[in-house]
């Protein structure tokens, strides 16, 4: 494995690790690009490892305080998500495994959109709903009360504010249905977290509270993952210490990039350009399987 190959691998998976468009499809298409048939396990623990340091040091108040209060309702929640996700691969980790191949990508992929898409049809229908219900408010109220009422609104999104008050408003049950769908995300093309704050999202949860909850939930899944291919699955290829320094170096840039990006997009917007880019990308791949041969 040259550097240059390195270093976009490196940058392939720091990104894709977070954005909701599949870092295990990503690393797949990009090593085929590269001529690379199969990243060594190696390589995967050390840009795995550096994706990992991106989001503990970009989450560091929560993850600090989850550290000092282990039994906390906090972390009763993210256990809850973790169980059903860590159960669903081990009972389908056969069937993960063999769909490495890339054959099934595009399946991946479609199962994504449907959710992003569904998702934000969801919170559009729930923002509409809750705009017409202010507007009915206001519409009955004396006009001597309009400040009264703006001053309640701002200090009910205060206190909502994941900034203000850092604690994830995240039920014990759709912590249990997240994590479900993360362990099916074990799946090439099916987006971790994608599917995760997709699935938040669609049992109601606002948009940063989820895509915080999605990022913390990764930190155990990665550790996790990468302990057990280092036990069961781990065969030792030579690769030099600068080559894995690069890929380190790049992946936790672009996987810092990555974590805030998401978070400040889910501000102001949804996923759904997230959905468009990956129907134009599924398109591309169906028609390089039927004419072009680039990938499959």
């Amino acid at each position: 494995m040259s550097a240059f190959q390195a270093f976009i691998l490196g940058i392939v998976q720091g990104l894709t690790e977070f954005l909701p468009i599949s870092s295990s499809a990503h690393t797949i298409l990009a090593g085929k690009v590269l001529g690379i048939d199969e990243v060594p396990m190696l390589f995967q623990l050390v840009v795995h490892l550096a994706t990992l340091m991106a989001v503990i040091i970009v989450l560091f108040p929560q993850v600090s305080r989850l550290a000092k209060k282990p039994f906390s309702r906090e972390m009763g929640i993210i256990v809850t998500a973790v169980i059903p996700t860590v159960a669903i691969f081990f009972l389908f980790r056969n069937l993960f495994r063999d769909a490495f191949s890339g054959e099934f990508i595009i399946y991946g992929f479609i199962a994504t959109i449907v959710l992003i898409a569904a998702s934000d049809m969801a919170l559009r229908i729930r923002n509409k709903r809750s705009k017409h219900n202010e507007e009915r408010i206001l519409g009955g109220s004396k006009i001597e009360g309009f400040d009264t009422f703006v001053r309640l609104k701002k200090n009910i999104n205060n206190r909502q504010s994941p900034i203000i008050n850092p604690q994830p408003q995240i039920s014990f049950f759709s912590a249990f249905i997240i994590g479900v769908s993360q362990g099916f995300a074990g799946f090439p093309g099916l987006s971790r977290s994608g599917t995760t704050i997709s699935t938040g999202m669609l049992l109601g949860e606002e948009k940063k509270s989820i895509a915080r909850f999605s990022f913390l939930i990764s930190i155990p899944i990665i550790i996790g993952a990468s302990l057990y291919e280092v036990i069961f699955n781990f065969t030792h290829l030579p690769i030099p210490f600068h080559i894995l320094l690069i890929a380190f170096v790049s992946s936790f840039i672009s996987g810092f990039v990555a974590v805030k990006l998401l978070m400040k997009l889910l501000e102001h917007s949804s996923l759904f350009p997230f959905a468009i880019y990956l129907t134009l990308l599924s398109v591309f791949l169906i028609a390089d399987r039927i004419w072009l041969g680039i990938f499959f």
